[in-house]
């Protein structure tokens, strides 16, 4: 089996699609596929792509419904045992970034590294993803999507990105594989990809639809009860810590959030919580 399925997206994205392809082609590392989903672009995007035809693995050239609708024609195209996602704009940090991370890509259904988002004039700046991923961590931030390998079997077992989303699907799926089913992630040090700053999530006219993403999305998964302990850790962590008197609430997720034996009770009792949700439609 192939380890490795990339898979970039791009719609009119002609400049940061040439320099996505020219860091995924010019590795030294060569077990992996490349699969490039256009949106339908008419700035010469197909052109850029033609020219490199030789190394990428499939392509096409179609519209679509959205971002997520163009990863979920990738990952059903995908036969990697491993999935990496980059955008166009994005790209590997250099040439040997595979090579370096290849022997890591065994056991473990989600492995991510760290990244960097440029800020033009040449300079990038560090985007350091922590080693313990926990509940309130992911109820405003998530792990850098360019940097993370996912297992392809992952998206038969829960399903594929949320299409009904504009901007939070990897961070669902996220909060649905790691927080919810407990799928095993693991951080390794390497930095993997860079991020040109300005994306979507990163838009200010589009705050607004992040936020109700996240509510909802955060609404679906959890009850109330539990996404008030996460506020209250949140509050806390802003008070002096002479001041810092610890409620229950906050004691009993400090406890679930760092031991291996609440966390796995705490898994169980949102498995039961999420039983009767409906599930999501899987597209395959």
């Amino acid at each position: 089996m192939t380890k490795l399925s990339i898979i970039t997206i791009n719609y009119n994205n002609r400049n940061g699609l040439e320099k996505t392809i020219g860091s995924v082609v010019g590795q030294t590392f060569d077990d992996f596929e490349y699969l490039i989903i256009d949106g339908g672009s008419k700035d010469g995007s197909v052109e850029i792509i033609q020219q490199h035809a030789g190394k990428v693995s499939y392509w096409i050239s179609e519209s679509d419904s959205g971002i997520y609708n163009a990863m979920n024609k990738g990952i059903k195209l995908a036969k990697g045992e491993y999935c990496l996602f980059l955008n166009s704009g994005d790209y590997l940090l250099n040439e040997n970034v595979l090579r370096n991370v290849s022997d890591e890509l065994n056991g473990d259904a989600i492995i991510y590294g760290n990244g960097r988002m440029e800020k033009g004039s040449g300079k990038s700046e560090l985007v350091n993803m922590p080693q313990n991923l926990t509940l309130e961590y992911f109820s405003s931030r998530s792990i850098f999507h360019p940097s993370t390998f996912i297992k392809r079997e992952l998206f038969d077992t829960y399903g594929l990105y949320n299409e009904s989303n504009k901007i939070v699907s990897d961070w669902e799926f996220f909060i649905k594989t790691i927080m919810v089913a407990n799928v095993k992630a693991r951080k390794i040090p390497n930095e993997i990809a860079v991020v040109e700053d300005g994306g979507i999530s990163r838009n200010v006219a589009s705050q607004e639809i992040l936020q109700q993403e996240i509510r909802q999305v955060l609404g679906n998964y959890f009850p109330q009860s539990v996404l008030n302990l996460i506020e209250d850790q949140k509050r806390l962590r802003f008070l002096n810590q002479n001041e810092l008197v610890k409620s229950k609430r906050f004691e009993m997720l400090s406890r679930i959030e760092q031991f291996s034996f609440p966390r796995k009770m705490f898994t169980v009792l949102m498995k039961t919580c999420i039983f009767f949700l409906p599930k999501e439609k899987n597209e395959n």
